[in-house]
């Protein structure tokens, strides 16, 4: 806050004019995606309803825009770092040209059929996740654990322009919207939603380009203050960190009756040991400045005791997915399940060993696992049909159904109802979840 302010009160004509032509070069292709996204959206606008082409065209180069930039911005703060400048450039010019690549491909292929949709938009939506967790880091990847602090000032940053922004844009919104209506009062006119429509579109497009003028040059992103966000981390220190910890001596009651009962837990369980994970993950994250004093009562709290008492959780949590797992086989969202348990043991296991509290390998390893899990041929919703189909068929196969004849119906009739109910139920989730059409 108080650069924001330092910023405005020195804010003239020439330092404005200056600030604008250095956020210009830096971030050209975000604003230049920007602009141009706000122009298709308007012709987008003026084509829906049509079916045309053209509007298609459009949807598909709005999204690879949207996905080029997210992924530029990546790059650009890379090439923030002097020693990968030149690596940062020749790394942009590669991804549009695959950009135009993909882009013709799109178009090309029906890639929003319901048997690719999953699995195209879980494969690039973890691509955009891995950009985004790493932009703040990427600066400082020669750096050592004073990199993480700095990445944590400038996520700090982000976050404390994005809540302005948003603020700001809700106020504008409102005084626009206020001021449209009092002159269709006074005067008798009418505005159009398209009206409002463009308004939005003007608004955002303005955001993006106060964002990109917010963010710190390269001398001032090494920013080691341990304060950067004092009403964040006391929020977190005397409100969430507290729940946090009564949330966890809960779940371990839960889990010593289950032991003494020598019960299997709920199938919740595993939502519940997630939701404890993910708050104990964004205290540490919050909290780090503090934690990286590895003599205080904090340091102590956050590196030790909660990760030894999250592992009782964990392993109750493995035991809840092998039970689901049993019970109802194999399935996409389980194997991510899977995979986000794995990661929640190797967060707890390394953030307990190490001597020096890292940040990075948080953000880093979890980003690493979902782009493997899903932007690669072999990804789960791959994995996850493939079985299922071989199931159906040896299912069939088992009950001497043939496929592919006028014959199998017949015989499908012949057998008994529950084993019919099964085969249906199986046939019936391939055409729902991948859009598999069976030979039966």
């Amino acid at each position: 806050m108080k650069q924001l302010q330092q910023l405005f009160k020195n804010l003239t004509l020439s330092t404005a004019k200056d600030m604008l032509i250095t956020t210009c070069k830096r971030f050209w292709v975000q604003l230049s995606c920007a602009t141009i996204l706000a122009i298709m959206a308007v012709l987008h606008n003026e084509q829906a309803g049509q079916p045309l082409p053209l509007y298609s065209l459009l949807t598909h180069l709005e999204y690879i825009l949207c996905f080029g930039a997210l992924i530029d911005f990546t790059l650009v703060m890379w090439g923030q770092n002097p020693r990968f400048v030149k690596h940062a450039r020749l790394t942009r010019i590669i991804l549009w040209l695959l950009l135009v690549v993909y882009l013709a491909f799109l178009t090309s292929y029906k890639m929003f059929e319901q048997s690719h949709q999953q699995a195209f938009w879980l494969a690039n939506f973890s691509i955009i996740t891995t950009a985004m967790l790493m932009a703040p880091f990427i600066c400082f990847i020669n750096q050592k654990a004073e990199g993480d602090l700095f990445a944590y000032n400038l996520m700090m940053k982000w976050v404390k322009y994005q809540v302005l922004i948003v603020a700001a844009t809700w106020v504008i919104s409102g005084a626009l919207v206020g001021l449209s209506e009092s002159i269709s009062l006074l005067f008798g006119t009418t505005t159009s939603p398209n009206g409002y429509f463009y308004m939005v579109i003007i608004i955002l497009w303005m955001c993006v380009w106060a964002f990109c003028m917010l963010i710190p040059q390269r001398e001032q992103l090494y920013d080691d203050s341990t304060q950067s966000v004092p009403l964040i981390q006391k929020g977190v220190m005397y409100v969430i960190l507290p729940l946090l910890l009564l949330y966890i001596v809960v779940l371990l009651v839960y889990a010593l009756r289950i032991l003494i009962a020598w019960e299997l837990p709920e199938g919740m369980v595993s939502y519940l040991v997630s939701g404890v994970m993910f708050g104990y993950i964004l205290c540490y994250t919050c909290l780090y400045p503090r934690i990286m004093d590895t003599s205080s009562r904090l340091s102590l709290i956050m590196r030790k005791i909660i990760p030894a008492c999250m592992l009782p959780l964990l392993i109750l949590m493995t035991i809840g997915i092998i039970r689901r797992i049993a019970d109802y086989g194999i399935t996409v969202e389980r194997l991510y399940l899977i995979t986000l348990l794995l990661w929640f043991y190797g967060v707890c296991i390394i953030v307990f060993v190490q001597s020096i509290p890292r940040l990075r390998w948080i953000f880093l390893s979890f980003a690493t696992l979902f782009l493997i899990s899903s932007a690669q041929p072999f990804n789960y919703t791959t994995i996850c049909k493939r079985i299922h189909i071989s199931q159906y068929e040896k299912l069939l196969e088992a009950h001497n159904i043939p496929l592919d004849t006028l014959d199998s119906q017949a015989a499908l009739d012949q057998l008994p109802d529950e084993i019919r109910q099964e085969i249906n139920d199986k046939k019936y989730y391939l055409i729902r979840k991948y859009g598999y059409r069976p030979a039966l």
